[in-house]
C-alpha cells in the first residue's frame, strides 16, 4: 500500500513568530509566579520549629539567590555558592542497661 502524504491545508493560518518582549512576558509571568509559590512554600517550615540561625541562613540564601538573579537580568554575572543549612543532628543512643 503506498504511503499517503495529507496535503497542506489550503485555510491553514501562517504562524506568527513571537516577539522577544512577548516571549519575556509570558516566561516572566509563569517564572515569577512559581517562584513565588515556591516562596511562600519555605514558610510551612514553621512547623518544623527552625531555629534563628537556620532561619537566618534561609533568608540569607534567598537574599543572595534573588540578588544573583537581578544580577543577570542587568547583565551582570555573579557565582553563587550552594545551599545547606546544616547537618542533621542524630538524637544521642540510650545506653544499653
Amino acid at each position: 500500500m503506498p504511503d499517503k502524504k495529507k496535503a497542506p491545508h489550503v485555510n491553514a493560518t501562517p504562524e506568527v513568530k513571537e516577539t522577544k518582549e512577548q516571549k519575556l512576558l509570558r516566561l516572566a509571568a509563569s517564572r515569577v509566579q512559581k517562584a513565588c509559590k515556591a516562596i511562600s512554600l519555605i514558610g510551612n517550615l514553621a512547623a518544623y520549629a527552625p531555629t534563628d540561625e537556620d532561619i537566618d541562613r534561609m533568608m540569607a540564601a534567598l537574599g543572595d539567590q534573588c540578588a544573583s538573579v537581578e544580577n543577570r537580568l542587568r547583565g551582570r554575572r555573579t557565582k553563587l555558592t550552594p545551599f545547606s543549612l546544616r547537618e542533621v543532628t542524630q538524637p544521642a543512643k540510650s545506653p544499653i542497661q
